[in-house]
């Protein structure tokens, strides 16, 4: 945890010896009591951790988990504000949003407090509803002055919390001698700010903190970036992004890039649509889809792509007439033819070492302390489906952008 004292960034870290422990491949579940904090914090953890990168960079630890989302009390009453970071504040959370709990699950509270950061650990903590005990891993965040702190912060407890509890440290500029955050005893020297993790200390030479932003479908959110568990210590800090998946092909479609794509195409990162619907991608997400019943069309460079004309009525002539029946004696020409179609946190979670409590003081990240914390080529149209076609050119028109002729 963190917090400022005059115009510097002072923080200090706990180590904590007991934490829960686990296997690596477990899939958990995030729980979130918040009292008074920000209502995006929900939305903010739904994106990264159902559409981004960020479960994979923590199972790159043999201690990481994948979370998901399990769910966020609101309790602007805050009911739980004592003995912050103790096992009796954790159970009073648990009690307060009646989580269903279970061995391993992270928990995160939000306290309403100016200081910034937060601190995660293990406890051992009943669950409300089942009365069993289990070994949970923790964490808090204070609210800040400014809530974009509670994405940065909430998220680097919570990513500490389900892989070694240290992870997300040397991103946040700490050290082990020297700078101003010098309590990571793994993150090396700040060497003049110019340290693996000290580079990214306040006066260090990136001097960021790691913190970034992401574009997730409802808002732009900041969060910390984090390290890789073969790179944990040596200044590599990767961002979090959109992650490819066959309900998110735009995952790779850079914001320059954002407009309409077929499903087919292979432009500009896209990748793994349906041949048979047009995707509106925005920033690296899906924003819409529009179904194509006679499949899509790959546009020319500098023109959204967009829907074949539907297939001719089978029972209808050229000129809209209907055709006289078929000689049912008579075989089809494709009668003879046929084919087919084809960490876990728990297990090695050391606590935080970049964070202690000191947000009494309530020093904000630029001057005070806080703690540490993603063609077919088009068919003519029959005059039948002209109208149609219209309308249809009237939509995808819209949306335009630069692209790469189609390879």
């Amino acid at each position: 945890m963190r917090f400022l004292a005059s115009l510097a960034i002072v923080s200090l870290s706990l180590s904590f010896t007991s934490a829960a422990s686990a296997s690596s491949g477990l899939t958990r579940k995030l729980w979130i009591l918040n009292q008074q904090g920000a209502t995006f914090l929900s939305d903010f953890f739904q994106c990264v951790l159902g559409g981004t990168n960020w479960n994979d960079l923590a199972n790159t630890y043999s201690e990481g988990e994948t979370l998901v989302f399990g769910g966020m009390v609101m309790r602007n009453d805050a009911p739980c504000t004592a003995g912050v970071g103790s096992t009796a504040f954790y159970q009073c959370a648990a009690n307060a949003g009646d989580f269903d709990i279970a061995e391993y699950d992270v928990l995160l509270v939000v306290i309403p407090d100016n200081g910034y950061g937060g601190q995660n650990g293990a406890a051992t903590l009943t669950n409300p509803m089942s009365a069993k005990s289990f070994a949970v891993n923790v964490a808090y965040v204070r609210t800040s002055p400014d809530p974009i702190y509670q994405t940065i912060y909430g998220g680097h407890e919570v990513f500490e919390a389900q892989t070694d509890g240290v992870s997300a440290d040397c991103c946040d500029g700490e050290t082990a001698t020297g700078g101003p955050m010098n309590w990571c005893s793994q993150c090396g020297p700040y060497d003049n700010g110019q340290g693996a993790c000290g580079q990214y200390a306040q006066g260090g030479t990136i001097g960021t903190l790691g913190i970034d932003t992401i574009a997730c479908p409802n808002a732009t959110y900041h969060y910390q970036r984090v390290s890789p568990a073969s790179h944990e210590f040596d200044g590599t800090c990767d961002a979090v992004a959109p992650k490819l998946t066959s309900n998110n092909p735009c995952a790779n479609v850079s914001a320059a890039n954002s407009g309409v794509y077929c499903g087919k195409s292979n432009q500009n990162g896209f990748a793994g649509g349906s041949p048979t619907t047009l995707y509106d991608c925005e920033n690296g997400w899906v924003a819409t889809t529009k179904m194509c019943p006679g499949g899509c069309f790959l546009a020319p460079a500098g023109q959204a792509d967009g829907c074949n004309a539907s297939p001719p009525d089978a029972g209808a002539g050229a000129d809209g007439a209907t055709a006289p029946p078929r000689d049912a004696s008579a075989p089809s020409p494709d009668a003879a033819a046929s084919g087919s179609s084809g960490g876990p946190s728990g297990p090695g979670n050391q606590g935080d070492q970049g964070e202690a409590d000191g947000g009494a003081n309530g020093a904000s990240p630029g001057g005070a302390s806080s703690e540490s914390g993603g063609c077919s080529e088009g068919a003519g149209a029959s005059p039948a489906a002209s109208a149609w076609l219209v309308a249809a050119a009237a939509i995808v028109s819209a949306r335009r952008r630069r692209r790469a002729p189609q390879s």
